[in-house]
């Protein structure tokens, strides 16, 4: 079935682009990997880190040319790289730790992002306003025709993101009393969430529960696997289906 938009959907859009400045225009580049094989599994690594940051060095720069030349703004510009299960034949973790060394080429003082403190309601929280900040800063970039050090504005971004958490962390601990802390899903997969967690509990006294990378699952890729198995076994539904956040696990809206 098709599905139409509503006039409501259509103007919170033209909002998003004319007033949030937000797009989803985005360009792409392709990395093969496959000159980097070598039966050394250090030298795999290095080689890989070595080639994604040679190639991709100046993607933020072409993107602009593009932007300049078709007079569209292009928000993403991301990479996209040969499956690490098709270059490496015994750790493909190897290869992701190499991945994430190569996104963490920045300066996380160099940008200034809002860190959210714990108020009144402490465990409540947002990042949008962490979100529209460094969004804003790479549309004021633009706009002044600024070189942006994109491996600086993630550097600070994860850096935002892990003062944000880490906090809530240790006050609920303190509130609580508890000596054990579990931390699961895609974002425990972060290096530097998982330094700053492993820090904070050990001035805490507190054992935690890390789980290796192979396990740090993000929600999409587990809702995704679910709905694979739902699937076959023959679970499915129509577009009609809608989205509840607020509905529990027994069924009912809460």
């Amino acid at each position: 079935m098709s599905y139409l938009m509503n006039s409501s959907e259509i103007l919170q859009t033209i909002e998003m682009i004319n007033q949030q400045h937000l797009d989803v225009r985005t360009i792409t580049m392709g990395i093969s990997l496959f000159s980097c094989v070598t039966d050394d599994e250090d030298r795999l690594c290095k080689n890989v880190y070595d080639h994604i940051t040679r190639r991709a060095e100046n993607l933020v720069k072409i993107g602009r040319e593009i932007e300049r030349e078709i007079g569209v703004p292009i928000v993403n510009k991301r990479i996209s790289v040969t499956p690490v299960s098709m270059i490496s034949g015994s750790d493909p973790l190897a290869i992701a730790v190499a991945l994430d060394k190569a996104a963490q080429q920045g300066d996380e003082t160099k940008y200034s992002l809002p860190v959210a403190k714990p108020g009144e309601n402490p465990y409540n929280m947002s990042f949008s306003g962490l979100k529209t900040a460094a969004l804003n800063l790479i549309h004021h970039a633009e706009q002044v025709a600024e070189e942006l050090d994109i491996n600086s504005l993630c550097a600070a971004f994860c850096a935002a993101v892990s003062d944000t958490l880490v906090p809530r962390v240790v006050q609920a601990m303190k509130q609580t009393g508890r000596k054990k802390l579990a931390v699961a899903g895609g974002v425990a997969a972060n290096s530097r969430i998982r330094n700053d967690i492993l820090s904070a509990a050990s001035k805490l006294g507190a054992q935690v529960y890390l789980p290796p990378l192979s396990l740090c699952g993000d929600n999409a890729a587990m809702i995704g696997a679910q709905g694979y198995f739902e699937y076959l076994a023959g679970n499915t539904a129509g577009m009609e289906l809608n989205a509840y956040a607020t509905k529990s696990i027994l069924g009912e809206t809460v």
